[in-house]
């Protein structure tokens, strides 16, 4: 017994101690990133709460950027300039991600939605807007349509979620995706590892983010992915993904709002274990949504292929970012939306 309770002594010593260094870490790292990818300035107050909110360029069009899961305005560092020469153009981050403060709201896509709206307000943006999503981005702007078509006078989709092929892996009912909890103890699990260092550790060694277009894109997207706040409000982004799902797929009309759906030439790497077969049946089936999605506008156009690009490379290269910005500018210019 004696032996049994020294060994567990000497586990909780050794636990406090990868803690207590886990923790000096983080700290360290906290410091250089503060460093060399300081907080944004450009703020807003929204409901009391303080978010990133920047914007570029003037002109008759006004454009609302919204990023993806684990991006904030930084992912739009070339695109944005490239629609500023016409026009004005916003980004922001989403509460809890980047540098814009967690609200406590939820993080299903109809949350999302509504939480924008706050911010667009807050903001004073111009409405009608432009309305650019990528990725869960663009599934807020479908959502976000849904409840405020009159504030979008155009929709552009960058490779949004297909909603079917969440729903088809779920075996429970809508009322059940529904009534789950928005963040289970795997949040507070993510926030606890980015306290201890654990987050930070792991990003670095996987090399995630070496990909970003440029230097400060990398550096300022480690520096904002391993903040607690930002790996909590991820977590609950997943674990709210098949109620999202739901939610989208509420929005059936776009009405004769215009809308430009755009996808990558190859969206994902083929996994180890998907055959070609596999890979091409998920392709076909998300080519099947995009098209489906510009059918549900009379002037919807897509899905229009970005040659050269994948999912992220879509808007954090300078290649894709130009592909992507000139698709936009000419799609709008034909459909005569100012």
């Amino acid at each position: 017994m004696l032996r049994l309770f020294t060994l567990l002594k000497c586990a909780g010593l050794a636990l406090l101690g990868l803690c207590a260094l886990g923790l000096v870490y983080q700290l360290a790292g906290d410091a250089y990133d503060a460093r060399y990818a300081p907080p944004a300035t450009e703020m807003i107050s929204v409901d009391g709460y303080a978010i990133h909110f920047v914007c570029t360029g003037r002109g008759r069009r006004t454009y609302l950027l919204d990023s993806g899961a684990t991006v904030g305005a930084f992912s739009w560092d070339y695109v944005a300039p490239l629609l500023a020469r016409r026009a004005r153009v916003c980004a922001f981050d989403r509460p809890g991600l980047g540098w814009s403060e967690d609200t406590g709201d939820a993080h299903d896509v109809r949350a999302l939605a509504e939480r924008i709206a706050r911010i667009v307000r807050a903001a004073r943006l111009p409405r009608p807007f432009i309305y650019v999503g990528h990725s869960l981005g663009a599934d807020d702007a479908i959502v976000y349509y849904g409840l405020r078509p009159r504030d979008v006078a155009a929709l552009v989709l960058l490779e949004p979620g297909i909603p079917g092929d969440i729903l088809r892996k779920f075996h429970g009912t809508r009322a059940e995706a529904m009534a789950a909890p928005d963040c289970d103890i795997r949040c507070n699990l993510a926030e606890a590892a980015a306290y201890l260092g654990v987050t930070r550790f792991f990003v670095q060694i996987s090399g995630i983010g070496r990909g970003a277009g440029n230097t400060r894109m990398g550096t300022e997207y480690l520096a904002q992915l391993v903040r607690p706040a930002q790996a909590r409000a991820f977590a609950a982004t997943l674990e709210t993904t098949t109620k999202s799902a739901f939610e989208m797929s509420d929005v059936k009309s776009f009405g004769d709002t215009p809308v430009l759906v755009l996808t990558s030439s190859r969206p994902h790497e083929r996994g180890r274990h998907e055959t070609p077969a596999q890979y091409q049946a998920w392709r076909n089936e998300q080519l099947a949504w995009y098209a489906a999605l510009a059918r549900m506008s009379t002037r919807g156009m897509g899905p229009v292929i970005i040659p050269g690009t994948d999912h992220a490379g879509m808007v954090v290269t300078k290649n894709g970012a130009a592909k992507v910005a000139a698709a936009i500018t000419d799609f709008l210019d034909r459909q005569h939306v100012n």
